[in-house]
């Protein structure tokens, strides 16, 4: 099993264990478990996933849709048969990669227990690069929406520009 722990991100103890736990290597899927995002001021968020299959990330995301990277267990197997990480990306070469997975085995186990702590801080790449974040995704989208039965890949691609937009004119008013 493979899951990526950043370098400023902890791994919670027993997390592996659990993970473990949760393993059936008969019936190999996408293990999903839950990340606190925390900060330095001492606030945290507890994240729990859901919705993890490849409609929300090469869609237009369904309402409860909720990701988080330090979270995703991967079974060396399907790493060997997607391949890394696509260096081209600047931003969501993670979002990509789990399209990839996910088109690979759409199974999913949700663990329901908290694994990893992800540390949120300004000089993260997704913290000053959200709105380059947001305006990355639609080449991710151009590439897994055509093999989805609902939406359109032009019509995503626009939801995700809107988004950027909206953070955009949310962060500089008038």
């Amino acid at each position: 099993l493979m899951m990526w722990i950043n370098s400023d991100d902890l791994l919670l103890p027993g997390a592996l264990w659990e993970i473990a736990k949760a393993y059936d290597g008969g019936k190999e899927g996408l293990i999903v478990a839950d990340v606190v995002n925390f900060s330095e001021d001492g606030s945290e968020a507890r994240i729990v996933q859901s919705g993890i299959k490849l409609e929300n990330f090469a869609g237009i995301p369904e309402a409860g849709f909720v990701w988080t990277q330090p979270g995703i267990i991967v079974p060396r197997s399907f790493y060997r048969a997607v391949g890394g990480l696509d260096e081209s990306l600047h931003y969501v070469f993670d979002w990509d990669w789990m399209c990839r997975l996910l088109i690979h085995c759409p199974r999913v186990t949700y663990l329901h227990t908290f694994v990893a702590r992800f540390r949120v801080h300004d000089a993260s790449k997704t913290g000053p690069g959200l709105l380059e974040c947001w305006l990355e995704v639609p080449a991710v989208v151009r590439r897994y929406g055509p093999s989805l039965a609902r939406g359109s890949t032009r019509k995503t691609a626009a939801y995700y520009r809107l988004r950027a937009a909206s953070l955009f004119f949310g962060e500089h008013p008038g």
